[in-house]
């Protein structure tokens, strides 16, 4: 990663057995997570601008040659697990359907307007080129140093997509800060403290909005992410409720998509 993308250097990788291990340097810092309600409306800015261009030269960092991620294709290949194949590829939504049609007490009728709605809106993917998309943006992922971004963390899910993969993941944080609190239920962002969010990274980086077709596609990525959800939590499971979130997608098509 070039040095425009601030992150913890590898000291030692490896694996034993099925299990892979990672070391990292220490990088100073807390999660942005953990200070954002801390910091003046000009330092959430300033933030918010620093991703900005995290993000740009993220982007524009040259792939390898057969680069891809085998976790996500693992997930999505026959017999594997589609429950982790989080934010899949619009194309590969079919393995996620049929593992949720089998989910006990499953909405098939809704389960079905769901496949037709991603079909109908999958032209808005074509010609995409890929860049290197982290797939997993939030606050407990950035730490904050000394007024600036320190670190992106936790490339796991990296893998070639469209740019905007990234947004989805940064809006459903503004929309949902909740989803991104952690086990010990510590108070973090409200909703009310992200909503400037989309506006200044828009200003940013525009590019990342520039898509003429925006709404579909942001649109199919939330289909896909509440997909994968409803394997972890079948109807009447809890408070994510992602067949309910399934639900008011549908009834709001493209315009659910507006911040």
């Amino acid at each position: 990663l070039p040095a425009a993308v601030p992150h913890a250097p590898v000291v030692a990788y490896g694996r034993d057995g099925a299990r892979e291990w990672l070391v990292l340097a220490r990088v100073p810092g807390r999660s942005l997570a953990e200070v954002w309600t801390h910091l003046t409306v000009a330092e959430r800015r300033a933030a918010t601008v620093q991703l900005g261009e995290i993000l740009r030269a993220l982007h524009g960092v040259l792939l390898p040659t057969g680069f891809h991620n085998p976790w996500l294709e693992d997930a999505l290949a026959p017999g594997g697990r589609p429950g982790d194949a989080y934010h899949a590829p619009p194309g590969r939504h079919q393995p996620l359907l049929a593992a949720a049609y089998a989910v006990p007490g499953a909405d098939r009728g809704l389960l079905d307007a769901v496949g037709a709605f991603i079909a109908e809106r999958l032209d808005a993917f074509t010609g995409d080129r890929p860049a290197l998309a982290h797939a997993d943006i939030h606050f407990a992922n950035l730490l904050w140093a000394d007024g600036r971004i320190s670190a992106l963390l936790d490339f796991e899910t990296a893998r070639p997509a469209a740019p905007d993969l990234d947004l989805d993941a940064l809006l459903r944080l503004a929309r949902e800060p909740e989803l991104y609190r952690g086990r010990d239920g510590r108070a973090g962002p409200s909703r009310r403290d992200l909503a400037a969010i989309p506006d200044w990274l828009a200003g940013a980086y525009p590019a990342l909005f520039a898509h003429p077709r925006l709404p579909a596609r942001l649109a199919v990525y939330e289909a896909l992410w509440q997909l994968v959800q409803a394997l972890h939590f079948p109807p009447g499971a809890g408070p994510r409720d992602p067949w309910g979130h399934l639900k008011a997608l549908l009834a709001a098509g493209d315009a659910w998509a507006a911040w």
